[in-house]
């Protein structure tokens, strides 16, 4: 049996959150912050290291991020997206350039999907690790047939990550590597909602208290 890929997995926490009104990193979950569920699990699913992007909110949201994960204790490290207002290719770009393992795969988890978990992290690492091609193919986490968050990268295509423009759409990976997209299907249904508004911040709160209650 194949080992899982090596990753490094980037938290994306850049955003305005204009429809939140709030950093979204900073959502409260009884006591957890949205990015401090986010960096657990990644660590909890295996990374050897998590870069958190700031971009937006930085002064406000950085004090916030550890040094560390709780579980495996990758590095945590954080890093400025100073053209955050360019799109989210740009922070990926950003939080590219500053992971240290130049041989890993690469994770990208927005923040404002809270409720993701270790296990579906860890999926798509087992499924790259068991794909002969994998560091040239992409792995998105879906649930009942619908693609979600979050998405790995195989190790070989920073480069074409890196050759998009800081406002091209990150799926433009996906479609210029045409059939090599590989759906891993998981059981959390919150792999495919995020928090854009308080609304959904109280629908996920609610959801989170739910799945941490005895049955």
């Amino acid at each position: 049996m194949s080992p899982p890929a090596r990753f490094a997995a980037l938290v994306l926490a850049a955003g305005e959150s204009q429809r939140m009104g709030r950093p979204k990193a900073l959502l409260d979950f009884d006591g957890r912050t949205a990015l401090s569920l986010a960096i657990e699990a990644c660590a909890s699913g295996g990374a050897q290291e998590v870069v958190v992007v700031l971009g937006a909110g930085a002064k406000e949201i950085g004090p916030s991020v550890p040094s560390k994960g709780k579980a495996a204790s990758p590095p945590v490290r954080t890093v400025l997206n100073e053209r955050h207002a360019a799109g989210q290719t740009s922070s990926v770009k950003v939080g590219l350039d500053a992971v240290a393992g130049a041989d890993l795969a690469l994770l990208v988890l927005p923040v404002d999907h809270p409720l993701v978990e270790a296990e579906d992290v860890a999926a798509l690492a087992e499924a790259c690790g068991r794909d002969r091609e994998g560091g040239r193919r992409i792995f998105v986490a879906t649930h009942r047939g619908r693609r979600g968050h979050p998405v790995l990268f195989g190790r070989n295509l920073r480069r074409a990550i890196l050759a998009l423009g800081d406002e091209e759409p990150l799926h433009r990976v996906v479609r210029a590597v045409h059939g090599r997209a590989v759906e891993v299907p998981v059981r959390n249904p919150y792999v495919l909602l995020d928090a854009d508004t308080p609304e959904d911040h109280a629908s996920l709160l609610a959801a989170y208290r739910a799945r941490r209650s005895p049955e």
